[in-house]
């Protein structure tokens, strides 16, 4: 899964439920240890064996990450990346070629008819 920088993630994890869940994670092109928060992760009131644990993005900026939840017995684990949308509208309209949208109707109807076969 891959998230933007300026959300909040929260990852989810299913392990045998009443225990006590601790979450590792690394960054995946250093093998290094990412240290958010914790570590803690609490189980769902509603959906017994879920464990939340909650990531603030803007902590860590832009990083690929490998988790692994466990509680001594069991383990989950996962991968998601922070970063590498354009994280504003301004930094995503950046990339738009305003040329391109000067284009009249007339135009796009015969781009379109010339690309029918």
């Amino acid at each position: 899964m891959r998230y933007a920088t300026q959300e909040s993630t929260v990852i989810l994890g299913y392990l045998s439920p009443n225990t006590a869940v601790t979450i590792k994670i690394i960054n995946t092109k250093t093998d290094e240890l990412v240290s958010i928060g914790d570590g803690i992760c609490v189980e769902s009131k509603h959906i017994s064996g879920v464990y939340r644990y909650l990531i603030d993005n803007s902590q860590i900026g832009e990083i690929e990450i490998a988790y692994e939840m466990s509680n001594g017995k069991d383990t989950y684990g996962g991968k998601l990346v922070i970063g590498g949308y354009a994280n504003t509208h301004d930094e995503l309209d950046s990339y738009v070629n305003k040329d391109d949208w000067k284009v009249s109707p007339i135009e796009v109807r015969d781009r379109v008819w010339d690309k029918i076969v």
